[in-house]
């Protein structure tokens, strides 16, 4: 799709009950929302319960898919889990794919998935597979135009830099959600749709910025934040003639750092 509302939530302060109230201030047109990770406790045994929750929530927007991350009971332990769910029940879902200090003996997840959605192709990340920055390029190379991230931000450079960074470098939309910390939250970052050099450019003149990253911060006071994002606009990563962003990135610039595994 060329343009697609989506909104970032706060978690709702009355819990998952709260959740139709919480919709119900959303725009008319939103087809994605996101909520912070673990927004409803990361409670293993409440799980099949919040998506029943939330499964109900949408019934009365049937375009709309809410995502966020729970804790899912699996056979090797606990594990954060992203959840894409609309009136139907899960349209997908997506184990984390790192062990990380607070789930360090999680069996990772063999891959990552994509999902085909009417306006787009989107990957579900977890708050910490979004800090490896190899994981958005993979999106990317398969295809996806969104980056849909239940977070929770653990240093402010994350929101200043790491986010932004992430949908530059591989020219992605991002739509993170995110409770506030240390006066920032999460983001919705959208793409200029001029972008390859010397083609005519249709929406704006070049200033110097090829790539920055069109941001909504997320409020700080308001439990709704809402932005028109563009995903078609990932589509073309051409920068300059015979240049593409992810495919012809100088990998051999790593070779030292990795060296020792190949």
């Amino acid at each position: 799709a060329d343009a697609v509302t989506v909104s970032l939530l706060s978690t709702p302060q009355g819990g998952v009950q709260w959740l139709p109230e919480l919709l119900a201030q959303l725009p008319a047109d939103c087809r994605l929302a996101v909520l912070p990770e673990f927004c409803f406790g990361n409670d293993p045994q409440n799980a099949e319960a919040i998506v029943h929750a939330m499964t109900v929530a949408c019934r009365d927007y049937p375009d709309l898919l809410l995502a966020t991350t729970l804790c899912m009971p699996v056979a090797e332990g606990d594990a954060p889990e992203v959840v894409l769910v609309g009136a139907a029940g899960i349209v997908e879902r997506q184990f984390q794919l790192h062990a990380t200090d607070p789930f360090p003996d999680i069996c990772p997840a063999g891959g990552l998935n994509l999902v085909d959605v009417s306006w787009g192709r989107i990957a579900l990340l977890t708050a910490d597979d979004l800090r490896y920055p190899e994981v958005a390029k993979l999106a990317a190379i398969g295809g996806a135009q969104v980056l849909v991230v239940p977070g929770s931000l653990r240093e402010p450079w994350e929101a200043s830099l790491g986010l932004p960074s992430r949908a530059a470098e591989n020219r992605l939309c991002l739509v993170y959600s995110s409770e506030p910390l240390e006066g920032c939250a999460g983001m919705i970052a959208d793409l200029e749709r001029d972008f390859t050099i010397m083609t005519p450019w249709e929406e704006r003149r070049f200033d110097g910025m090829i790539n920055q990253p069109l941001i909504t911060a997320q409020s700080l006071e308001q439990p709704v934040t809402s932005a028109c994002i563009h995903p078609i606009a990932a589509t073309n990563k051409l920068m300059s003639e015979s240049t593409d962003l992810i495919q012809d990135r100088p990998w051999r610039l790593s070779g030292g750092l990795v060296a020792d595994i190949l």
